[in-house]
């Protein structure tokens, strides 16, 4: 980020990482006063230190590890898959002016869609298991890396084209040394972005999955032939 790079010149990274700190110790006193003079209600917020003192048990233990290690692997899987789909999505599109320009609105609409709704959907088709989490991440990749990359092939320099295919480049060439290029001078500044949504888009899947089973356990009780799928092949 600009603001961050110029904040560390000005003060210096060791100045900047302290005050960083600070920010955080000052952030968690301020959450334990408003909890602890009843501001914010306890059941709601948590006690600071009992939360502190529960993951440092868990850390301790080795507890909280397999459970850090599924989330890192539906997040890079997310992170990969999306943006390999991106990627190709966008160089296609880009490169096809009437493919563009007849899914042009339907991407747009797809793309405005609340995410959060598709996360029961997902685990209705996919499972309650790694699947439907990664594939939640993966509709938030994919549309920041699509346009991003889009918007990179279709602002190629015509000029630029001209002289390329004036000294006789194949259209592959044209691909792999003007296109792609351009694809990823617009993409890499996302990078940052697309590392954070596969990861939220996994805390909503694991909250709306819970939610979903017990649903579908209540209509079992009730008698309705309800049911989903979870993980390796078995039905909730």
């Amino acid at each position: 980020m600009p603001a961050a790079s110029s904040a560390r010149r000005e003060i210096g990274p060791a100045a900047l990482f302290a005050f960083r700190v600070l920010l955080l110790v000052v952030l968690f006193f301020a959450w334990w006063g408003l909890v602890s003079l009843d501001v914010l209600p306890a059941f709601f917020f948590g006690q600071p230190f009992i939360v502190l003192r529960k993951a440092g048990e868990w850390f301790a233990s080795g507890k909280i590890y397999p459970h850090l290690g599924v989330t890192l692997v539906e997040t890079v899987l997310a992170f990969l898959v999306g943006t390999l789909l991106g990627v190709a999505a966008g160089l296609w599109l880009g490169l096809r002016a009437l493919p563009s320009a007849l899914l042009e609105p339907y991407i747009k609409a797809a793309n405005a869609m609340p995410r959060v709704i598709l996360a029961p959907i997902f685990a209705v088709w996919f499972g309650l298991g790694i699947a439907s989490k990664v594939a939640l991440g993966v509709t938030l990749v994919f549309f920041i890396v699509f346009f991003n990359v889009y918007q990179g092939v279709r602002e190629v320099s015509p000029t630029v084209l001209a002289s390329v295919r004036m000294l006789g480049a194949s259209p592959r060439q044209l691909v792999r040394y003007v296109y792609l290029p351009s694809a990823r001078a617009g993409s890499f500044p996302a990078c940052t972005l697309r590392w954070e949504w596969p990861s939220s888009a996994r805390s909503w899947a694991s909250i709306s999955g819970p939610r979903l089973a017990s649903v579908t356990s209540f209509c079992k009780r009730r008698g309705a032939s309800t049911s989903i799928p979870c993980s390796r092949g078995s039905w909730c």
